[in-house]
């Protein structure tokens, strides 16, 4: 896991300028996709430019759709104006893959007057044209999924899977998080007397360890049941929601630095790093996989395509088919209805709509050719 790729250093202090992984994958993503495509495109008349242009707009309305499909399914803390801002940081994650549809489709109603038609360009020719990128942004995106930490699988069982399978992401990541959040795991290796434990974890004083779990750092480290923290990272903690917070925020891949008071008096401090999560089928590496062979079937398919829009409704299908079972490794996603998550459903509408795309495509759809410019296209006979 790897958020941040590396800083560039600013000239002004010592501020740097963080690269995300996250945002250079989608980047990587589009630059592929479009040079690839667009050599596709332009044996069949499609100019360049306006192709870029063309999918520049559909791939920033993707991003918005999949951002605004993240805010509303997923939400966050804070009221609307906190959301507002929060909408910025793609390279925190929160990106809805099927969320690229609504945003596709309202950027298409604007280049479609002012870019499509004026070229002499099909909807369904462009959208055959896509299909292929689309499988290399998956497979991109979710290798910057993997490096954020995002689109996590669910937990890993031991004896059904070995270790080198499975994935494991530092203490304070958000697949740790939610192991924690389930109540898989420890957030640090040792719990706190706080007040919603049972009787037998209670202390006067609530910054006390009443459990350290075996062979976690924070048990080689020597921290003990009965230790006071006073401080985290040098920070003074006279509150337990102190000690939590700072925890929490503490940096990834980092020790953590507690002072201790211990019963007979004596201060000590320990330094050990967070506990990975535990080890989770790793979902972005299957997903990442997913879409490279999908953007090799549909470059395969593409030359052997008998009506324009075939591709598109391949990808539909093969996508709403593999989609749907991977979604059952992933640990990120609530369920919605029926014991089925947003995505499922979507992939079930996906699979319906790609079988009825090809039907209709097989009965009433028109043979691939190339692009025909307005000016170029024949005049209709006198009446």
């Amino acid at each position: 896991m790897r958020p941040i790729l590396f800083e560039i250093p600013l000239p002004f202090g010592d501020a740097k300028l963080p690269i995300f992984s996250f945002g250079v994958m989608l980047l990587v993503s589009f630059i592929v996709g479009f040079w690839i495509t667009s050599r596709m495109g332009k044996r069949i008349g499609i100019d360049p430019n306006a192709y870029f242009d063309v999918m520049l707009w559909l791939f920033i309305g993707g991003l918005i759709g999949a951002r605004v499909t993240s805010m509303i399914l997923e939400g966050g803390p804070g009221g609307w104006a906190h959301q507002a801002l929060q909408f910025f940081k793609i390279w925190e994650g929160g990106m809805v893959f099927y969320g690229c549809i609504p945003g596709v489709l309202v950027a298409y109603f604007f280049v479609y007057r002012h870019l499509i038609k004026p070229k002499g360009m099909r909807t369904l020719q462009l959208a055959d044209l896509a299909a292929p990128a689309i499988g290399l942004g998956l497979f991109f995106g979710r290798i910057g999924c993997l490096l954020n930490g995002c689109c996590y699988g669910d937990v890993a069982l031991p004896d059904g899977m070995p270790a080198w399978r499975t994935l494991q992401f530092p203490g304070n990541s958000p697949p740790h998080h939610r192991m924690v959040q389930r109540g898989l795991q420890t957030a640090f290796g040792f719990i706190l007397a706080e007040e919603f434990l049972p009787p037998q974890y209670l202390a006067s004083d609530p910054r006390t360890v009443m459990l350290v779990e075996p062979g976690t750092a924070a048990a080689l480290a020597g921290l003990k049941e009965g230790d006071r923290i006073l401080a985290v990272d040098g920070q003074s903690t006279p509150k337990v929601r102190d000690v939590e917070q700072l925890l929490l925020t503490h940096p990834l891949h980092k020790p953590v630095q507690l002072t201790v008071l211990r019963a007979a008096g004596q201060t000590v401090e320990l330094s050990f790093l967070q506990p990975p999560s535990l080890p989770l089928q790793p979902a972005q590496i299957y997903s990442s996989l997913d879409g490279l062979l999908l953007a090799l079937l549909l470059f395969a398919f593409y030359p052997l395509r008998r009506r324009e829009g075939d591709v598109m409704a391949l990808l539909m299908l093969a996508h709403g088919v593999s989609r749907y079972h991977l979604e059952q490794l992933r640990s990120d996603n609530p369920e919605f209805w029926l014991g089925l998550t947003v995505s499922q459903w979507i992939s079930l509408v996906l699979i319906v709509g790609g079988t009825v795309m090809l039907v209709a495509l097989w009965k009433w759809g028109r043979p691939p050719g190339p692009v025909t410019p307005p000016s170029e296209k024949p005049a209709a006979p006198p009446a």
